[in-house]
């Protein structure tokens, strides 16, 4: 009786031995993603406010990789489910389970409306389908954050899942290459299983980034297409690759030809291609998409790889608004407006588009118009308008002014033109009631010094007169002795 009970108890301790033995062979609990089951297959927001950048689990299924940020790029947490919410110890070959990753995107010019897609490129992982749309997106002061959902199914060797994550609704952000590992994935050791029977995956290609000089280019000028073209971690490469670029009829080659040989591409690599172009001077304002095409030949059998990427470029027409004749005043006088003040602006607008809402005013210190701020309207393409007002002065001296021109273009960003000048103003003297007098009177020129005018005058016909008598008495008195001397001749004839 004693031998069996004691046969009993070491039955049970080694029992007990066997599960403490089995417990501490499973990995850390920080390293397993477990998932309430009655939440299965969604992430839980622990933050009340909505806001995910804690990045844990309100049931802590969550998991924290341990990664660092890539580019801007954070893996926050992540969750693994199986079936019914049951969260798998291990991972094993062939093992097919859910895999929900938590992303924050936080570079510059990311919106949280912009939809991104990830591109499964690893080979410790299957999946029916590499692309795989965003789950849940919003965006927050500490970045954008969506989730994706990956359907993967273990091949036994490794225990990496790396994607590409790119926006298909916005070119111009870059792709990045993330990738998580999963402590849960034990190898195969099966000695039959090796690199030769991995399943050979294509390459294709995806647009990494295109740059065509800013938010747009103009109608009539010479810009440049850069984009980078990067092919995805398939098993081989693709042979015979071409670049072709269509074009819509708004836009044409500047130089060069619109196909561009590369040859061949290994997997995951970057394939930089670029083009000048020139669209239409006539072309109207708008988007205008062009397509991006890759065609090249599969290394392994020899089976077409095609690739058709669309770029829009935003165009816009130039402006050619301008102010092509100022008549305006070099002199006023202070505080009078006798019409001197007279100013005229000619506008012309050359451009293809409307200029709209157009006002005219001038500016500079103490000056002022009769019309303020003139309101001219719009101007048409092709036609002109313009401008008449009278500026008066309120202070004397010179003045640094200028007509302002305000208006909107067709993109309705408000804009304005400038004519500098300067005014001489004069500080009036007139009478107290500061009114000028409407029939002035000419000013008597001054004299200059020394004996005026008049007096020299006076002086010569004085002395004409002095003569004139003087030459009267000296004839008298002539006439008076020759009468003597006839009177003296006469009476000797008559003794």
């Amino acid at each position: 009786m004693i031998k069996k009970r004691v046969g009993n108890l070491l039955s049970a301790l080694a029992v007990s031995l066997a599960l403490v033995m089995s417990t501490a062979a499973l990995p850390p609990l920080s390293a397993m993603a477990a998932v309430p089951a009655d939440n299965a297959g969604s992430i839980q927001w622990s933050d009340a406010s909505g806001d995910p950048s804690s990045g844990s689990n309100a049931g802590g299924g969550s998991s924290e990789p341990d990664v660092e940020p890539i580019g801007g790029l954070e893996i926050v947490s992540y969750e693994i489910t199986q079936g019914a919410g049951n969260v798998p110890s291990t991972i094993t070959k062939d093992m097919t389970f859910s895999l929900f990753i938590r992303i924050r995107d936080n570079r510059d010019g990311v919106s949280s409306s912009y939809n991104p897609e990830a591109k499964l490129n690893t080979s410790s992982f299957t999946t029916n389908s590499n692309i795989y749309p965003q789950v849940t997106k919003h965006k927050t002061s500490s970045g954008a954050y969506f989730t994706l959902d990956f359907q993967l199914t273990y091949t036994g060797v490794g225990n990496t899942v790396q994607f590409d994550l790119f926006y298909h609704n916005n070119a111009s952000v870059p792709v990045q290459s993330l990738s998580l590992t999963l402590n849960q994935c034990v190898e195969s050791t099966d000695d039959s299983s090796d690199s030769s029977s991995e399943p050979s995956r294509s390459t294709g290609f995806v647009l990494k980034s295109v740059n065509f000089g800013g938010p747009n280019v103009t109608a009539g000028n010479v810009f440049n297409l850069d984009a980078e073209l990067m092919s995805t971690n398939g098993t081989y490469g693709v042979e015979n690759v071409s670049v072709n670029l269509v074009l819509p009829k708004e836009i044409s080659l500047s130089t060069g030809q619109s196909i561009s040989y590369v040859g061949r591409v290994g997997p995951n690599q970057t394939v930089p291609v670029a083009f000048e172009l020139l669209p239409s001077a006539v072309a109207e304002e708008g988007s205008y998409t062009l397509t991006i095409s890759v065609a090249g030949v599969n290394a392994e059998d020899g089976s077409a790889v095609t690739a058709d990427m669309d770029v829009t470029i935003p165009l816009v027409q130039p402006e050619r608004f301008e102010i092509s004749n100022v008549t305006a005043p070099d002199y006023l006088t202070a505080g009078v407006d006798d019409g001197s003040g007279f100013t005229s602006v000619t506008l012309v607008n050359k451009g293809k588009e409307t200029i709209n809402n157009v006002t005219v005013y001038v500016e500079g210190e103490g000056l002022s118009t009769d019309m303020g701020r003139q309101y001219v309207g719009n101007i048409a393409s092709g036609s002109q308008n313009s401008a008449d007002f009278s500026i008066i002065a309120s202070t004397p001296g010179q003045i640094d002014a200028k007509i302002v021109v305000e208006y909107e273009n067709s993109r309705g960003e408000l804009k304005t033109l400038d004519y500098p000048f300067t005014i001489t103003v004069e500080d009036f003297s007139g009478g107290d009631d500061g009114m000028i007098d409407p029939y002035p009177i000419d000013p008597v020129p001054e004299e200059p010094e020394g004996m005026p005018v008049w007096g020299w005058v006076l002086i010569i016909v004085g002395v004409i007169v002095v003569v004139v008598i003087v030459l009267v008495v000296i004839l008298k008195k002539r006439k008076a002795r020759k009468a003597a001397a006839d009177l003296e001749d006469d009476n000797d004839e008559d003794f």
